[in-house]
């Protein structure tokens, strides 16, 4: 996804059924304190604070939104790089719950996260709010986390922070090159992420490929019955799983 508009849709998602998607960031490249070896782009900036729309402009698009477009089963907070780095992610939450309140009592709302800011303490009380924290995780070890994903955030860090929050559903994508100097599908790879997985115990663990051109390194698509084992292997351990 790259968009600058504050909104995006409606579309229909497996994930999230009839749903607008918010784009926190006027940026037209992706910010995000990662730098995903299947990232659209193929240099993810850091935010800066003029990179992101104001809580205001954000909640009168999500009214609108809702006036223009009927039927909306959820608002997912899902865009152009990491949401959760806006320093305002906590007030554009409370002014989502109280939207939901007053116009629409059965809307889902939803984010889509790497999981970096959790050691912030008004981001974990906002995603506590939420009805749906999809959230990365990509490695179950050192060396492939900061292979695949790019992050100068300790694994440990983000796997404790995970746990803590709870009732996660992990959003994995597996991905790798030719030379195998980028993969996360080794069976040594996959036997770490399962043992994180075990650990963090979530509701459920959407498997992925590549589903675009990858901007930074060039990658092979993996076969979906190799995603599908892979899903098969957290449904042995009792966590519900499949193929996006």
């Amino acid at each position: 996804m790259s968009f600058t508009a504050i909104v995006d849709g409606p579309e229909t998602s497996r994930r999230f059924g009839r749903v607008i998607r918010l784009n926190l960031s006027k940026a037209p490249d992706t910010v995000c304190n990662f730098a995903c070896a299947y990232c659209r782009s193929a240099a993810p900036a850091l935010p800066s604070r003029t990179n992101w729309w104001r809580e205001d402009e954000v909640l009168s698009a999500v009214h609108a939104a809702l006036t223009a477009y009927r039927g909306i089963e959820c608002i997912a907070i899902s865009g152009n790089g990491e949401p959760t780095l806006h320093p305002g992610f906590a007030v554009i939450v409370d002014g989502l719950l109280r939207i939901r309140a007053t116009r629409a009592p059965a809307l889902k709302l939803a984010v889509v996260s790497n999981g970096s800011t959790l050691d912030r303490i008004e981001v974990r009380r906002a995603l506590s709010q939420l009805d749906m924290r999809v959230m990365k995780l990509d490695a179950g070890d050192a060396t492939t986390f900061r292979v695949i994903n790019g992050a100068q955030l300790p694994l440990g860090r983000l796997i404790s922070g995970l746990r803590h929050l709870g009732d996660v559903d992990l959003l994995s994508r597996f991905v790798r090159n030719r030379e195998r100097s980028v993969d996360n599908t080794s069976p040594s790879a996959v036997d770490a992420w399962l043992a994180v997985v075990r650990e963090i115990a979530p509701r459920t663990v959407q498997v992925c490929g590549r589903d675009w051109p990858s901007g930074s390194v060039p990658l092979s698509d993996v076969p979906v019955q190799e995603l599908e084992a892979i899903a098969a292997r957290a449904q042995s351990i009792g966590i519900p799983a499949a193929v996006f």
